[in-house]
């Protein structure tokens, strides 16, 4: 009986690890070098198989659009005055992309936050929400 146990369970072990085997399988591994400082916080899944990663680099925050290749289609750097942002800049203001979307017509919302660094205003944080089109602009 014990013998019997093993052999079912050694057969199960072997099935389990070949179906894992079978389908662990990468469509492709690529390494990216983003700028320097750079941290990335979210990605999605674009319509046509690329995908958009966003994060945050320094006190900016940073959006890269690959093709369904792997390959860098574009990558932007966005500042709190960028005029796809629109938040006024009247002192030091850092801010991180938290998370992106792929939307259906071909543009992307981000999410993100705010955080004032200037002493009088006690670093308050606020979030945000923007939708850039499909070449990040």
């Amino acid at each position: 009986m014990s013998a019997a146990r093993n052999t079912a369970t050694s057969l199960v072990s072997i099935f389990i690890l070949a179906c894992v085997s079978a389908s662990a399988q990468p469509g492709f591994i690529r390494t990216y070098a983003p700028p320097l400082g750079t941290a990335i916080t979210g990605a999605d899944a674009t319509a046509d198989g690329g995908m958009v990663y966003c994060g945050t680099i320094d006190t900016s925050g940073y959006l890269m659009r690959l093709d369904p290749a792997g390959n860098i289609l574009w990558a932007r750097v966005y500042k709190a005055d960028h005029p796809y942002i629109g938040i006024p800049v009247v002192d030091n203001l850092d801010i991180a992309f938290n998370g992106v979307t792929a939307l259906d017509n071909n543009s992307f919302m981000v999410v993100g936050s705010s955080i004032s660094t200037f002493a009088s205003q006690g670093n308050e944080k606020q979030q945000f929400t923007f939708v850039c089109d499909g070449d990040g602009g």
